[in-house]
């Protein structure tokens, strides 16, 4: 029968090294020896059921090797191979050991007290984690950018969400992976002044972060899937699949007593998990000529999660508007809603808001008229 490999992937920094010694031990007595280290992969083959001890010595000049003399390599190997330690696996940043869990051992070789533990830990820290930090926040720097453009149209596309929250996950993924390295530092930075030993992150809490990270992929992808499904969820809505099931909050000139029928537009406008709907509706006639008619008329109808996410739109489109035109304050009384601004100096252009709904209605006619107004009304359902 041939090898049997399995591939896991701890992310962990040196910190935690003597927590991984105990995980090899615990991942031998399964009967999975490690083979080899790449990075944040451990290679394990399969084999009769073990009790070993495992033995993890970072990689420094302090520690007596330096990984890129290949002679000292043998050396050290040699070394503690006289004591009764085998050579496991290597990387960047320890080399492992093992032995029976019943060998008594000559000596521990390279005995290191607690100050120059520290200082070995904290410089093979530096050389290989704050410089992949520092790589790691590049990304989130320049993925900042576009959050101070932020304004409220970027709540209608799961896009421009995603990349307005991707600092934050980048953030937390950084915290995740890094921050109990730093508390580690100043813990035993403590411990060293008041006269303590060393103490070691437990299996526990590396098991915690693990389940954090994978916790936080999740999401990660998540969000992404949410993203692409805006997509497809506005392309339908682009190819008129779901355009009927809006008709009861959009007016029609039918509703004013028009007899002709007209020709007419929807335009669904893109959306998102916080507005799930934002759809127009445009109606209109083209070539007839009869008096007093209401040739045109366009709905544009947002619904919104919350109350709280309405109002973020609504005042900056508001806002927006006073940039371009003058705009007026809805008389109190004439609508049924929180609030409204006429958009045009003669009143036929409005945006009105009730609860987590906006629409903005365009036509013909004046807004303040009662009569336009009670149509509305009944038809919207304000």
């Amino acid at each position: 029968m041939g090898k049997k490999i399995k591939k896991v992937s701890i992310t962990s920094n040196i910190t935690e090294y003597k927590s991984l010694e105990k995980y090899f031990e615990s991942m031998v007595k399964k009967g999975f020896m490690l083979l080899e280290v790449e990075k944040d992969i451990f290679k394990f083959e399969r084999i009769d059921s073990r009790e070993l001890d495992f033995m993890i010595r970072p990689i420094c000049n302090e520690s007596g090797y330096n990984n890129t003399d290949e002679e000292a390599l043998k050396e050290y190997i040699k070394l503690y191979k006289y004591s009764g330690w085998d050579f496991c696996a290597s990387n960047d940043v320890y080399m492992i050991f093992y032995k029976d869990k019943n060998m008594l051992e000559i000596s521990i070789p390279n005995y290191i007290e607690s100050k120059q533990a520290y200082k070995n830990i904290k410089k093979v820290f530096i050389k290989n984690d704050v410089k992949k930090m520092l790589w790691m926040m590049i990304p989130i720097l320049l993925a900042v950018i576009p959050v101070f453009d932020f304004t409220y149209k970027d709540l209608f596309s799961n896009a421009a969400l995603f990349a307005v929250m991707i600092p934050v996950f980048l953030m937390i993924g950084v915290i995740i992976r890094y921050l109990p390295a730093v508390i580690w530092f100043i813990k035993n930075r403590i411990n060293l002044i008041i006269g303590r030993e060393l103490t070691y992150p437990t299996n526990r809490i590396i098991k915690i972060r693990m389940k954090l990270i994978r916790s936080y992929c999740a999401v990660v992808i998540i969000g992404a899937i949410i993203c692409v499904s805006g997509v497809c969820d506005n392309l339908v809505m682009k190819l008129g699949i779901n355009n009927q099931k809006h008709q009861e909050v959009v007016l029609n000139l039918n509703d004013f007593g028009e007899t002709i029928e007209p020709a007419n537009k929807w335009t669904d406008n893109e959306t998102s998990v916080l507005v799930p709907v934002n759809v127009k509706y445009y109606e209109y006639i083209g070539k007839s000529k009869k008096k007093n008619e209401i040739k045109e008329i366009s709905t544009t109808y947002i619904k919104t999660i919350n109350k709280s996410v309405a109002d973020y739109i609504f005042d900056g489109y508001v806002k927006d508007s006073k940039e371009a035109i003058n705009i007026y304050e809805v008389e109190e009384g004439i609508w049924n809603v929180q609030r409204g601004y006429y958009l045009y100096g003669r009143k036929s252009k409005i945006i009105i808001q009730k609860e987590k709904k906006i629409y903005i209605l365009e036509g013909a006619f004046d807004f303040s008229n009662k009569e336009i107004v009670e149509i509305y009304e009944e038809k919207l359902g304000l």
